[in-house]
């Protein structure tokens, strides 16, 4: 049966568990290259380890969990390899949907921009949580793409997005938030006036420092990667 509220099918436990797993690994409760234990997730989440293990098969065809059969399951490691690869993909991918969003914009796909964009201000403002200000971040980018047409590349563009947000996440802890927010400012107003070039720079800028802080954090030994 549908939900009511929604309009969609009840959450199935493994999706319930999915979500929550998800966000204790993006928001960094459980770190990178944690063991995640059958026994102690079943216990967390009270689940039968059917829909753990379902949950799970989910989150590493996303990159988020490593699983093999010496090591079990962990939290996928931070990689300064990976981190450029996601980012390098969404210098590609996502200005690409954002322009295609920017033909197809209209009144509600705007006020939806600015809605985000406000949010966005806030959740970046000092004194806010690294996972607070990420999940501003995913929000905003999938708003922005959300007019493209394609919900196959909406669905590509939010899988980079969250598997990078984990390396903004440790990022924050350290680095000026000034930069990337002065990127989405540049970014919002390029949409606003519908300047599809500037628009596309600005997001290809917010993509490229994260990568660039990254690279900084490692070489200042203030953050730890697999391949560092």
């Amino acid at each position: 049966m549908a939900d009511l509220t929604t309009g969609r099918p009840p959450m199935t436990r493994s999706e319930w568990v999915d979500r929550q797993l998800r966000e204790a690994i993006l928001s960094g409760e459980l770190k990178p290259g944690e063991r995640l234990l059958t026994a102690a997730l079943t216990e967390r989440f009270s689940v039968s380890p059917s829909p753990l293990r379902e949950a799970l098969a989910r989150l590493a065809g996303e990159g988020l969990v490593d699983v093999s059969p010496q090591r079990g399951a962990r939290v996928a490691p931070l990689s300064l390899q990976a981190c450029r690869e996601l980012h390098q993909l969404l210098t590609v991918l996502g200005p690409y949907a954002l322009e295609l969003a920017l033909a197809n914009r209209d009144a509600a796909w705007l006020e939806a921009v600015e809605e985000a964009a406000a949010a966005f201000a806030a959740a970046w403002a000092p004194g806010t949580s690294p996972p607070q200000a990420e999940r501003a971040f995913a929000h905003l980018h999938l708003t922005l793409v959300s007019a493209c047409g394609s919900e196959w590349m909406i669905r590509f563009v939010r899988t980079l997005v969250e598997n990078s947000g984990r390396y903004r996440v440790a990022c924050l802890k350290h680095a000026d938030r000034a930069p990337f927010a002065a990127d989405h400012r540049d970014l919002v107003a390029a949409c606003r006036g519908d300047d599809v070039a500037a628009a596309r720079a600005a997001m290809t800028s917010a993509f490229t420092h994260t990568v660039a802080v990254t690279e900084e954090l490692i070489d200042a030994g203030l953050l730890e990667v697999e391949d560092g």
